[in-house]
């Protein structure tokens, strides 16, 4: 109910807030954070994505932290890291030309998503529904487009990321 996790997006920079009192935390890596989840259950309980694609996990409020699981691909460059707000095992990252990468065992096993365009895509930005996890959604840019106008999307997954569907396209909503 106190406790709060703060970090700076694309560098090792990692703070633990209790009430009033901020504490610096010694990050796990020394790649770019760039995605946070809390376990709903046990706030001591913390795990996030750096920018290589590893999740590292944390039982003590981010006092120590192990690795978790394997890296998702092979030299990935990760945009964001999202970890579902029910379930910290379910996450994505959102990856420079591979597009997206899901898993739903905490990173033992990563399985490429689909549904980005007919070939490569970065997908910059993600997130879980906290109503519904098999809802995600997620902007990208598909990279097989040579018109830029046209190029970014805002997708939508039904299945918790596996597959998604372009929902919003350049022509109707400015996409950054």
């Amino acid at each position: 109910d106190t406790r709060a996790y703060g970090f700076v997006d694309n560098a090792p920079i990692l703070l633990r807030v209790d009430g009033e009192i901020v504490t610096p935390l010694g990050s796990p890596t020394a790649q770019g954070i760039v995605g946070l989840g809390v376990d709903p259950d046990d706030p001591d309980h913390v795990r996030l994505g750096d920018s290589s694609g590893q999740l590292w996990d944390s039982v003590d409020a981010g006092d120590t932290w192990s690795a978790r699981g394997g890296v998702a691909g092979e030299g990935p460059l990760v945009y964001r890291a999202f970890f579902d707000p029910a379930d910290l095992d379910h996450a994505l990252f959102g990856v420079a030309v591979q597009g997206a990468r899901v898993t739903t065992n905490g990173g033992t096993r990563w399985t490429q998503s689909t549904g980005f365009g007919p070939g490569n895509a970065n997908v910059f930005n993600l997130s879980i529904s906290g109503a519904d996890s098999s809802v995600v959604w997620a902007e990208g840019y598909d990279l097989a487009n040579l018109d830029e106008s046209t190029a970014r999307h805002v997708f939508r997954s039904e299945d918790g990321g596996l597959t998604f569907t372009a929902v919003v396209d350049s022509d109707e909503a400015i996409l950054y």
